[in-house]
């Protein structure tokens, strides 16, 4: 099946009746923080939508994406087959290398990477499992927890590099637990679905070494009282509006 993301600009073709990449991934590589050159690792990377969707931002914004490398690791078969038909089709080829492992499993030289972008599985191994595998290994941890994931993201960023990761919020307190103390400057960003609703998601984003203080930003409102996305949220998912979580008030 075949899906775009960011007003079409980035084609994505997906397994039928498995996990669908949504708008968390695509709110990420809004959010994750603009380098110019350099390595960047998606951990989890299931189809590719993270990746492509932040070098599409980039091109949005005129920077010259042929410095910039993104190393995937994912551990299902079947979407790494899909990430490497999508990285083709969106005329990519030159930035990616795909690693087809578990995270684990992988290595990954320590303190190779200028940005790690992930979107881990959210639930933990005791959740309710279902019948479909690939939605249990995009959904659910496995061999790799949610402690083993942020310290291995930690362990191959360089120094000054960027960790940006989107995750459940009732989470928060563990992935703040797990970046300390090796990631300081962090910035929280609360999702919430509608003025009144208590947020669901989180956008977390820190510097490797960073003795900066953490900093919590107002929480993102998708939907007006309509149940319909904002305008801000639209122009997102358009690719037409970022977010800058180091910008200075």
């Amino acid at each position: 099946m075949t899906d775009y993301l960011l007003n079409k600009k980035v084609k994505l073709n997906q397994p039928v009746n498995s996990f669908r990449t949504g708008l968390d991934t695509v709110l990420l590589a809004m959010v994750a923080p603009k380098i110019k050159s350099g390595n960047i690792c998606d951990m989890g990377a299931g189809v590719g939508a993270l990746g492509l969707c932040y070098l599409t931002r980039l091109v949005n914004n005129n920077i010259d994406v042929d410095k910039i490398n993104i190393t995937g690791v994912e551990k299902s078969e079947v979407f790494t087959q899909y990430y490497s038909k999508n990285i083709d089709c969106n005329k990519f080829k030159n930035n990616f290398n795909i690693i087809n492992n578990d995270i684990v499993k992988t290595d990954l030289k320590k303190a190779s990477f200028d940005m790690v972008i992930t979107n881990p599985p959210f639930e933990k191994n005791n959740a309710y499992k279902s019948d479909n595998d690939l939605k249990n290994i995009a959904n659910i941890e496995s061999t790799c927890d949610l402690q083993s994931w942020i310290k291995t993201a930690v362990n191959i960023t360089k120094q000054n590099g960027y960790i940006a990761i989107v995750h459940k919020m009732e989470r928060l307190d563990e992935i703040l637990h797990y970046l300390h103390p090796s990631i300081g400057a962090i910035r929280i960003l609360p999702i919430i679905t509608k003025v009144g609703f208590q947020p669901k998601r989180v956008i977390v984003v820190g510097v490797k070494n960073s003795k900066s203080s953490l900093k919590m930003h107002n929480p993102l409102i998708l939907s007006d009282d309509e149940k319909q996305y904002t305008d801000f949220t639209n122009k997102i998912l358009f690719g037409e509006m970022e977010i800058d979580l180091y910008k200075k008030d």
